[in-house]
């Protein structure tokens, strides 16, 4: 069964995230007309809006304490997590994409390691749906991206070219990951 075959399906995708995970980790548009997401980092005071999503797109918050496993030891590169993963269906496709929040980029490869630690998260959260659901559903287009408001001012040590790219793909230990500078993206942008 196809989850992604009429409303109903992208429906009790939402409902059973919801019903599976802590309260107020699910998110989805604010204005069903406009069909924005509004993801907010809140050390950092950060706001990201995803604009001309698809209506049946989700967030969820992962920075919330809900991706923690208890059987984890607390220190440890298994314990990074990227701040949201969002659902939803670009040209027919389902994608899930791994989103860190990041002021400046270019200050480390941190996000990078939060986004390549958060798969694992993201494949658990998966199958303990199809556990609850009880069936196989399909697997979405897995992606990852970084978004910044700005560019650091050093970059690998060295002073910041005047000219910084808005979007460029980065590499990191295997993983292909989109980086953008702003604070309003359509959902198509931030795949890689």
């Amino acid at each position: 069964m196809n989850w992604l075959q009429g409303w109903n399906g992208r429906m009790r995708f939402s409902a059973i995230l919801k019903g599976i995970l802590v309260e107020g980790v699910v998110t989805t548009p604010v204005d069903r007309g406009k069909n924005q997401l509004v993801l907010r980092e809140d050390p950092a005071d950060m706001t990201v809006t995803i604009i001309d999503g698809p209506t049946e797109m989700v967030a969820l918050r992962l920075k919330s304490g809900a991706c923690r496993i208890g059987l984890l030891g607390e220190y440890g590169p298994w314990n990074l997590s990227c701040d949201y993963i969002l659902f939803g269906s670009i040209d027919s496709e389902w994608y899930a994409i791994l989103v860190e929040l990041k002021k400046k980029t270019g200050r480390d490869d941190r996000g990078y390691k939060q986004l390549k630690w958060s798969r694992p998260v993201l494949e658990y959260l998966m199958q303990i749906c199809e556990l609850n659901c009880g069936h196989t559903i399909d697997r979405p287009i897995i992606s990852y991206a970084l978004l910044a408001e700005g560019v650091s001012e050093r970059l690998d040590k060295q002073r910041a070219k005047a000219h910084h790219p808005q979007s460029r793909i980065v590499t990191f230990q295997g993983i292909k990951i989109r980086e953008l500078i702003g604070n309003r993206f359509r959902l198509r942008d931030l795949v890689a």
